[in-house]
């Protein structure tokens, strides 16, 4: 075989004898990008972290001594963490609006213990345990809980005593922490808890908070740095347009002048119904939302932080072809009887829900993760972009074939199809990238394993040379899918 060879950094001018070796790296890339999460969330007035400017994390530790212990974000970047440990994670701080108000809750203690005993108390799914003395007094109490709360300072309130009543502030103003639940002993006999004799609690819930943080600066602050596992701690429709907006793909970051991707996952906490009603009003194909009843103890940004911490790990690489499920969410799972039927998961499904399980040992584990797509723009229903496993495997396979592209054709010049190219040229024709298209479809096929039927995608591309350097590609990707359903049709006798 003969041809041109054409050296990028060695002058064929030189006349000092030797052996000169250049490399060449352009049929070696089979790298892909490093994913990278991001965590958006208040810090307390005291942070010192520049609001609304990203930061990559240096920890757990770090990140709650800058954005204050207790803080939304620093809670968040915690429970991120028991799922993924070892993806880069970013921090999006914010801070309180300034027309925010904060979320306030009462406990109410009444009688006189008649025997000692722990009062399990919780904050969010978080336990604080409060010994209680026999004869123990409504107000003793009262000030024994408001003093265990504040000396636990990863908790997200503070407590004040008067009399026989606690009440506990969220650090974090807004509305989302209106979802921070106050209870005493509410896992049962079953576990072990129980309030000891002689003595009540009535409790009120958290409220009041109102007025969350505005993503939009924020948003674009985040600049060309992608994230591919965003966890969103806001439901209200003002912060969910905002981060579809941010994502889109017109003129976001699915966008083709952006490339860039990622996805966002939330909480919502709620009733069936109430779950529904909230679905409906969405249609974001880069936002998934799972919903729970009103019996789990974790904030629903605290969920939202588990389960893009749980995607993180479970549909990083080529992973992402694999369903997402039977993995762990470190989360409270709602009491057995709020827990959504099969029924309403199976409608949750049709409505952009994602749902879970509980196991009997009390875990919860993502049974099917969606994202919030139903309608294309004619208001057809619309399943293109069901399942999140496509989103990230599209991504993946977007950015893989992007790169090999940019490496194989970066420095070419481009002819027509009837030049003849020797080997080694710089130039190239559409032809030869359609060739070398097909081949790399093969690759992505049977050594990345993210698509399929790549014969069918050979017989179907497109290629061609527009004129003025312009090279079209229709690219017919079949993606991997998940095995979701065995339907088995037991079709027995008798002998």
């Amino acid at each position: 075989m003969s041809g041109t060879i054409n050296f990028t950094n060695y002058s064929v001018t030189n006349r000092v004898p030797g052996v000169f070796e250049e490399v060449d790296p352009s049929h070696a890339n089979t790298g892909g990008i490093l994913q990278t999460a991001l965590i958006i969330g208040q810090q307390l007035a005291t942070g010192t972290l520049v609001s609304g400017v990203p930061v990559l994390s240096l920890g757990i530790n770090d990140t709650a001594s800058k954005a204050g212990q207790g803080s939304m974000l620093a809670k968040m970047l915690a429970r991120y963490r028991k799922h993924d440990p070892y993806s880069p994670v970013w921090l999006l701080p914010l801070a309180d609006d300034p027309s925010a108000s904060a979320a306030t809750g009462t406990m109410v203690f009444s009688g006189t213990a008649t025997a000692a005993g722990t009062l399990p108390v919780y904050v969010g799914d978080d336990l604080t345990s409060v010994g209680v003395t026999s004869g123990m007094t409504a107000a003793q109490l009262a000030t024994a809980v408001a003093a265990a709360i504040n000396a636990n300072v990863y908790l997200p309130v503070t407590a004040a005593v008067a009399s026989a009543t606690v009440t506990v502030t969220a650090k974090n103003k807004g509305a989302a922490p209106n979802d921070i639940v106050l209870a005493v002993a509410p896992l049962g006999a079953a576990a072990g808890q129980s309030i000891p004799a002689g003595i009540t609690v009535a409790i009120t819930a958290m409220a009041g908070g109102a007025t969350n943080p505005s993503l939009t600066t924020p948003l674009l602050n985040l600049g060309a740095q992608p994230f591919d596992f965003i966890a969103m701690p806001y439901i209200d429709s003002v912060s969910t347009a905002a981060l579809t907006a941010f994502l889109n793909f017109t003129t976001g970051r699915w966008s083709p002048t952006s490339m860039i991707y990622g996805h966002a996952f939330a909480g919502f906490r709620g009733t069936y119904g109430a779950a529904i009603t909230f679905l409906s009003a969405l249609n974001d194909p880069n936002l998934t939302v799972m919903p729970f009843a009103a019996s789990s103890l974790t904030p629903y940004w605290l969920w939202a932080a588990a389960l893009a911490g749980a995607a993180g790990q479970a549909l990083q690489g080529d992973n992402c072809v694999v369903p997402f499920r039977q993995v762990p969410l470190y989360v409270s799972p709602p009491a057995i009887a709020d827990q959504f039927t099969w029924q309403q998961q199976n409608q949750l499904l049709y409505t952009g829900g994602s749902v879970f399980t509980v196991n009997p040992d009390g875990s919860v584990s993502p049974l099917k993760v969606i994202t919030t797509y139903q309608t294309n723009a004619a208001g057809a229903a619309d399943n293109s972009y069901l399942n999140v496993e496509r989103m990230f495997t599209l991504a993946q396979v977007l950015r893989l074939r992007r790169a090999f592209l940019q490496t194989q054709f970066g420095r070419k010049a481009l002819v027509s199809n009837t030049v003849q190219i020797p080997e080694g040229s710089t130039r190239v024709n559409a032809a030869t990238i359609q060739a070398a298209v097909v081949a790399y479809q093969y690759w992505l096929q049977n050594v990345r394993g993210l698509v399929q039927n790549a014969d069918t995608f050979a017989n179907n591309v497109v290629v061609n040379n527009a004129g003025n350097g312009l090279v079209e590609i229709l690219a017919p990707d079949d993606l991997t899918n998940q095995l979701d359903i065995i339907a088995v049709l037991v079709q027995f006798v008798s002998s």
